[in-house]
């Protein structure tokens, strides 16, 4: 699977390419009818928080990753990063970090990220409900339609669809609240289901949000 990111990507490779008459292999996506011209509407993701305690957070990280987004690594206890890592960041100015985590880690930061006006623009639970089936809730300005069938595909896992979709969003980012109704809601089948974990994950972007 290519996420729109990917394929703004490659376009600038085969225009670059173009201009010195090399064009060489490039990716080809399903989301062709997206310009190179959306590049400047997308979320501008600086880092992925991942808990390498979990399969699915890892992978998560490792999509984000080659688009860019630098990876702070952590194992369920997020202190660390937030004082060397995010602190700074948030202090010096907003920057957009997505993680895929516990729920703690997921609190702790949606709160400490209030101190510098930053919000949570995508929230997203992940729970395995049955030996080989995950449920999925998620909120946010992401492409619905293709997160469904990404989702749901054969071609790829959950968490690297999710990674898609957010690296799809287009800013401005809403604020969105811990009460508000999920617009997606289904399940998916395990692909490995030996090596998904029992805990709830929690799929986040937290970004300075739209202005009201």
């Amino acid at each position: 699977m290519t996420s729109r990111r990917r394929f703004l990507h490659a376009s600038v490779a085969v225009a670059a390419a173009g201009a010195i008459g090399s064009i060489g292999t490039v990716f080809s996506s399903p989301r062709g009818t997206k310009s190179a011209a959306s590049a400047g509407r997308l979320l501008q993701l600086h880092a992925v928080v991942v808990d390498q305690r979990f399969d699915e957070s890892v992978e998560f990280g490792r999509e984000l990753a080659l688009l860019g987004a630098q990876i702070y690594s952590m194992r369920g206890d997020v202190t660390d990063v937030w004082y060397s890592q995010l602190y700074p960041l948030w202090k010096a100015g907003g920057v957009a970090v997505a993680g895929l985590t516990g729920s703690g880690v997921l609190f702790c930061l949606e709160r400490l990220a209030w101190d510098h006006n930053l919000r949570v623009v995508y929230r997203g639970s992940h729970q395995r409900v049955t030996p080989d089936r995950i449920q999925h809730a998620m909120l946010g300005r992401v492409d619905w339609n293709t997160l469904s069938h990404d989702i749901a595909s054969s071609d790829t896992t959950w968490p690297a669809a999710v990674a898609a979709s957010i690296a799809d969003m287009e800013v401005p980012c809403p604020a969105v609240q811990t009460g508000q109704m999920l617009r997606l809601a289904c399940s998916t089948a395990l692909r490995d289901p030996g090596r998904a974990t029992d805990s709830p994950l929690f799929s986040w972007v937290i970004a300075p949000p739209a202005r009201a």
